[in-house]
């Protein structure tokens, strides 16, 4: 039997090397893990005291160097968890933006080993993060006059190797070939 427990609002499960399964603290500053062989939850605090947005990250990928990437959501600070040492640590902050016009709505882990960011309807700007350097780069912009981009609803990995977009609100169905 499992015992169900209520932390607050999470999203995206992600299975760590070490079989448990984080959830990505949405509405929470502080992360919670299942462990599959004991049957458990278990939370710990991560983030440091000028964190005060609620929601903070909406996604997260399993990354080839063992760290999970968070997608953030209501911040400009793109951040990763160490599921061996139960931190989480920033790598990179996204400047000239205020904390709602950077909202991303998952990510995918491409071939290329750079995880894909969707963007919201509040940005029309795709990110990716190399995880080897922790570098975020800007991968396109939505061009103006394609009408109103009403940003993704997710994004997935296909096995033709390109990354769709699903459209939020409508629009077209976007893909990057990574």
């Amino acid at each position: 039997p499992v015992t169900i427990r209520r932390f607050g609002s999470s999203s995206a499960p992600v299975v760590a090397p070490n079989g448990r399964i984080f959830f990505v603290p949405y509405e929470r500053t502080f992360c919670m893990y299942f462990d599959p062989t004991t049957n458990t939850f278990s939370t710990f605090a991560v983030f440091d005291a000028g964190v005060g947005n609620a929601s903070l990250m909406n996604g997260g990928v399993l990354a080839p160097n063992g760290k999970i990437y968070f997608t953030p959501y209501d911040d400009t600070v793109f951040r990763f968890l160490d599921p061996d040492a139960y931190t989480i640590q920033a790598y990179a902050t996204l400047t000239g933006v205020v904390p709602q016009a950077s909202r991303y709505y998952g990510c995918v882990l491409a071939p290329n080993g750079k995880i894909y960011f969707a963007p919201s309807y509040l940005t029309t700007v795709f990110r990716a993060v190399d995880p080897s350097n922790n570098t975020v780069q800007t991968i396109a912009t939505v061009a103006a006059g394609l009408g109103a981009f009403l940003g993704c609803g997710g994004a997935i990995l296909h096995p033709n190797g390109k990354i769709y977009f699903g459209p939020g609100g409508g629009g077209s169905v976007l893909a990057i070939v990574s």
